[in-house]
């Protein structure tokens, strides 16, 4: 690369930083992707580095995506970026039918899948054409139970439940990713009746097996790609047609052209759209809108359905009518009203403790230590910072450390840093706080 040989890096997050001695061009495909944000180490956003180098280095850069982020989509809309639009598809093919089913209206036993989709998928078949079905949750079931106490198993080294997976018949926790056997009596109560709730991958692979015998199912999400070219051989099954039905995580949602696919599914859209996160309705409707357009992309009409007990959300209506600009119009006034990106800009700064005890205890001496940089609520102004927090994190607890944050907002990126800056130097004494910092962060679980 630095003696000019290589003309054309295609990499992941790190390429960014190929040694390129004469770069003319950077391009970030699906630039709205959080596999774009380093978590390990020095946390940074590769689309944002793009962009940085590409002005230190005076040339271009191409942000691509069907359904951007909001920040980039509002800088083209201002005329920061320049605005290039494809109005059509590929060969001006029909974009699908989208159709929300409501699942409140489902018969009581039903589970994971309604008649009409079922009956889709089958009539699907039937044509020898192929299907995706997607669940964005791996595992069989998230909930292990005893209906008698209400006890559920939780792995011990983090604050959430353990998944069970039936094939290897382990309690997984996919936060630290111990493991424990089941037991077949409940620990806490003794009790014999201990249930699986809810669903995962692993448990509609088996339902569909069982309601529709006789297709090709593929199962893709992390437990089946990580052996080496596992997830290679399914996309040469898929464009083998070796494969009825491919399901699995939003795996199956990311970039796949397959022309004989005319039916796309979200089994429950509503696991992605309850998360507690202010950018849940733009990945919501993000993903829906990349599974959707997975179907119809050869020579037959694709149809999608999308399975929600929530209806009336506004997402889906977007969704819908593929009217990304439409959900972009709605989706910033609240962002505005609430200085949330586009508008302002957040730094999360994550504590870590030893015991919960300590938590309680020192967080309470961080919020005296930080309350006189700003008033409890100051207007976000030109220079106005609001610290939120300290408060426990939506996941207080993994791999054994206890987790609190703050989280700074504010219009002005130089005020910011300069508050973030105050709040490190105030706690820096204490002996018994780790810390981590998070600038522009995208996810705040």
């Amino acid at each position: 690369m630095r003696d000019g040989e290589v003309k054309i890096v295609i990499g992941v997050r790190s390429a960014v930083f190929a040694p390129f001695r004469n770069l003319g061009l950077i391009v970030v495909d699906e630039e709205q992707e959080s596999s774009y944000k380093q978590f390990e180490g020095v946390r940074y956003n590769a689309r944002d580095v793009a962009l940085a180098r590409a002005q230190l280095e005076k040339i271009k850069v191409v942000l691509g995506s069907a359904t951007p982020s909001m920040e980039a989509y509002h800088a083209a809309m201002t005329g920061k970026f320049k605005y290039l639009e494809l109005t059509e598809r590929v060969s001006d093919r029909k974009m699908p039918d989208v159709e929300i089913i409501d699942m409140t209206k489902e018969p009581k036993d039903t589970f994971s899948f309604s008649s009409k989709l079922i009956e889709s998928i089958k009539a699907n078949a039937s044509k020898k054409l192929q299907s995706l079905v997607m669940l964005n949750r791996r595992g069989y079931s998230p909930f292990f139970m005893c209906p008698d106490c209400g006890y559920t198993y939780k792995c011990p080294a983090c604050s959430i439940s353990l998944i069970y997976h039936k094939d290897t018949n382990t309690l997984n926790c996919h936060y630290c990713g111990s493991h424990l056997l089941p037991k077949d009596l409940c620990p806490e109560c003794s009790g014999s009746g201990i249930k699986c709730l809810g669903t995962g991958t692993q448990r509609i692979e088996e339902e569909l097996i069982d309601l529709i015998p006789g297709l090709a199912f593929q199962r893709m999400d992390r437990d089946t790609t990580t052996k080496k070219l596992s997830h290679h051989r399914m996309v040469k099954d898929m464009e083998d047609k070796k494969i009825d039905v491919l399901l699995g995580t939003q795996m199956v949602a990311k970039g796949h052209d397959f022309p004989d696919v005319a039916l796309s599914a979200v089994v429950s859209a509503d696991i992605t759209m309850n998360m507690p996160d202010f950018r849940s309705a733009e990945r919501a409707f993000q993903l829906f809108t990349q599974l959707a357009g997975r179907a119809g992309r050869g020579d037959v009409a694709g149809k999608a359905y999308i399975q929600t007990y929530e209806p009336e959300h506004y997402v889906f209506d977007y969704v819908r009518m593929h009217d990304y600009k439409g959900f972009f119009q709605n989706e910033i006034e609240m962002r505005k009203e609430l200085s949330y990106p586009p508008f302002g800009k957040l730094i999360r700064v994550i504590f870590y403790f030893r015991t919960k005890d300590a938590a309680k205890r020192i967080t309470k001496i961080i919020s005296r230590r930080i309350e006189r940089i700003t008033p409890p609520s100051p207007p976000l102004g030109k220079g106005g910072i609001v610290i939120l927090g300290p408060a426990p994190a939506p996941v207080e607890k993994i791999r054994n450390l206890w987790r609190w944050h703050i989280i700074l907002k504010g219009k002005n990126s130089k005020s910011l840093r300069q508050a973030a800056s105050i709040v490190l130097d105030r706690i820096k004494d204490i002996k018994e706080l780790k810390t981590d910092i998070d600038v522009d962060p995208i996810n705040l679980m």
